[in-house]
């Protein structure tokens, strides 16, 4: 039996759901991995490196600010010390400009790895890295134009729960349906 109350719950159900989706699709997710392949492509630091990195960025959409962490180094599997082939790191930046060519700085980045901060960029700069169109570029003292760099691509987001243990999951799931059930029964005691 359709009640009131039944129909108010469903209503606020429905909004919830509106307002998160809303909320979510104004965030998208990019990734990137640091590499002397990539900077060889545009020309830069012909005596090569092992150095790797990764980097990821988020951007609002609803107001153009751009987050990111990277992490760089020459230490395999996890590249992560912050260590270069040539030389020392002695800037990073992020530059606006297609694969395999280089373009003008829109954001300077933290020395050391890791690094991370974020920065609202200009409308053009968050079109062009919706377009993948942003690259990160490590620079050391030697291969002064840049060691290593990454383009950043688009990627699917991780949900927030898909991060926790299948355990933890479980019973967020079982809990949620039992609610449900609950909820259900209630409503038919008060008809």
């Amino acid at each position: 039996m359709i009640t009131d109350h039944s129909i108010e719950v469903s209503l606020f159900a429905v909004a919830v759901v509106l307002s998160s989706t809303a909320a979510s699709a104004a965030i998208r997710h990019f990734s990137g991995t640091l590499d002397n392949v990539q900077e060889q492509a545009a020309g830069g630091c012909p005596e090569g490196s092992s150095a790797m990195g990764q980097v990821t960025a988020t951007l609002d959409t609803a107001t153009n600010l751009m987050t990111y962490a990277a992490t760089f180094g020459n230490n395999p599997p996890d590249y992560d010390n912050g260590l270069l082939d040539q030389g020392t790191q002695i800037v990073s930046n992020f530059h606006n400009s297609p694969a395999g060519t280089n373009g003008p700085i829109v954001i300077t980045a933290p020395l050391g790895s890791p690094m991370s901060g974020s920065e609202t960029l200009l409308a053009s700069d968050a079109a062009a890295l919706e377009a993948g169109n942003i690259y990160l570029q490590v620079h050391s003292s030697i291969c002064v134009s840049g060691e290593i760099r990454g383009q950043l691509t688009e990627v699917a987001a991780v949900p927030a729960f898909a991060k926790l243990s299948w355990k933890f999951g479980l019973i967020v799931s079982l809990l949620v349906s039992a609610g449900g059930v609950i909820w259900h029964r209630r409503n038919q005691q008060l008809a």
